[in-house]
């Protein structure tokens, strides 16, 4: 499936082999979609992004396996969850089929994957961050980081500025 009519809500079920116990099948619902997991919570240097969030326990092992609704059609592969010890319980989260699907026709075709990189970190553009930074800008991204080096850095965007449209 592709993924793309998920909400909040919506049950799910995650299968997987957590701790060598095959083709395990745990339910809860999706928790949310577009969801970002900070670098510090993936133990790597990346953040994982455009994640759907699923309170469907998934546990070490169980990456790799389907996300699914309840019509049976996988909506995402799980990938990631955040242990109870960092003080929350059932936050797991799946890449999402069009992603996936995505990544490997490019694979396929052209034996490696490619994705869209700036070097920036983003969030929301809150009036007390616009006032905070000193900007008329009312809506839009507003730049928390660059990576030093990165596309964003040549390009001379600097943390404070607010992306306010993108050209494609």
């Amino acid at each position: 499936g592709e993924g793309d009519d998920l909400v909040p809500g919506q049950l799910a079920v995650a299968i997987g082999s957590p701790q060598g116990f095959r083709s395990t099948v745990t339910s809860g619902v999706i928790s949310g979609v577009g969801r970002e997991l900070p670098a510090e919570l993936t133990g790597g240097d990346t953040a994982l992004v455009d994640l759907v969030q699923t309170d469907a326990p998934i546990s070490p092992g169980s990456s790799g396996g389907a996300l699914a609704d309840r019509s049976g059609e996988v909506v995402g592969v799980n990938v990631a969850y955040v242990p109870p010890g960092a003080g929350a319980e059932s936050l797991g989260f799946a890449i999402p089929s069009a992603t996936v699907v995505s990544v490997a026709d490019q694979l396929i075709e052209d034996g490696e994957a490619v994705h869209p990189y700036l070097g920036i970190s983003l969030t929301d553009l809150t009036s007390e961050a616009a006032e905070g930074f000193g900007t008329a800008a009312e809506s839009g991204a507003l730049v928390t980081e660059v990576v030093t080096g990165g596309p964003a850095d040549e390009a001379g965007i600097e943390p404070g500025d607010v992306v306010t449209a993108v050209e494609s």
